[in-house]
């Protein structure tokens, strides 16, 4: 009994050794599995998330393309606008100085023509004094004569009286010419000046930024005599020390500074003002 005991001991515990080596193999082949799945599952959740990443990041990439374009397209937009903004005004700008250019021109064949208008005025003047001179020099001459000749007969010093008459109503009708043409040498100035400041005037409306008068409102017309001054002093002064042109003329309570410095004309208008209301 105690033999048998002996041989069954050795048997079962050969026996359960097997089982648990067993039991180990198949737990270990189990657990293989398991992990050989997961680690599938877990390659398939990455490449699923590098594509999904890859999607992601190309929609991205396409939604940024496209807003860039259209910012790219309102820019270019914007920049033409300003572009064909821009050229317009130049063209305005164009426009402005070619029509100022003309009337330029226009103030500047004015002004030659009244210098020529002048300038045969003054010819014509030379020429009625010479006249005016003979004239009286020849009636000086006539009555002497006739203070010397007292002896004639009455027909013949009525002729030389009536003679003499003649000569001293053409002399008083010279002098009569003379200043009818003085009145008129003095209307073409004053008509002259006027239509220059009238088209300097129109000029500077049509072309504000590069105007090149300035109008002063004063109180009245008396004020202009203390602006110029005696002989012209203050006048001659004050555009020595600005320099601007002063134009006082018989346009009602103003005075014109005329001058291309938009800068010194406005000082001279603030100085002219000033001393008016000193």
């Amino acid at each position: 009994m105690e033999m048998e005991i002996y041989v069954l001991v050795p048997i079962v515990v050969f026996l359960c050794g097997i089982f648990l080596y067993l039991g180990w193999y198949l737990n270990q082949k189990s657990n293989q599995g398991k992990l050989s799945s997961a680690e599938k599952q877990a390659e398939k959740i990455v490449a699923d998330a590098k594509k999904e990443a890859e999607n992601l990041k190309r929609e991205k990439l396409i939604e940024v393309k496209d807003e860039w374009y259209s910012r790219k397209q309102k820019h270019d937009r914007e920049i033409q606008r300003q572009r064909n903004k821009l050229h317009a005004f130049e063209k305005q700008l164009l426009a402005r100085e070619e029509n100022l250019d003309k009337k330029l021109d226009l103030i500047t064949k004015k002004e030659a023509e009244l210098q020529a208008l002048e300038s045969k005025l003054r010819k014509r003047e030379q020429l009625l004094s010479e006249k005016h001179e003979e004239y009286k020099k020849l009636i000086e001459q006539e009555n002497q004569r006739l203070e010397q000749v007292s002896g004639l007969s009455m027909e013949e010093a009525k002729k030389i009286l009536m003679d003499n008459m003649v000569d001293a109503a053409k002399l008083e009708a010279a002098q009569k010419l003379k200043e009818i043409r003085d009145e008129l040498k003095a209307n073409v100035k004053k008509e002259a000046r006027k239509l220059i400041i009238q088209s300097i005037q129109r000029t500077a409306s049509d072309h504000s930024v590069e105007t090149t008068v300035s109008v002063l409102n004063i109180q009245n017309d008396e004020m202009k005599g203390r602006i110029i001054g005696r002989e012209g002093r203050n006048i001659r002064a004050f555009e020595a020390a600005t320099g601007i042109d002063v134009i006082v003329d018989d346009t009602p309570e103003a005075v014109i500074l005329s001058g291309f410095d938009p800068f010194r004309r406005e000082v001279a208008r603030i100085a002219l003002e000033t001393l008016i209301a000193d």
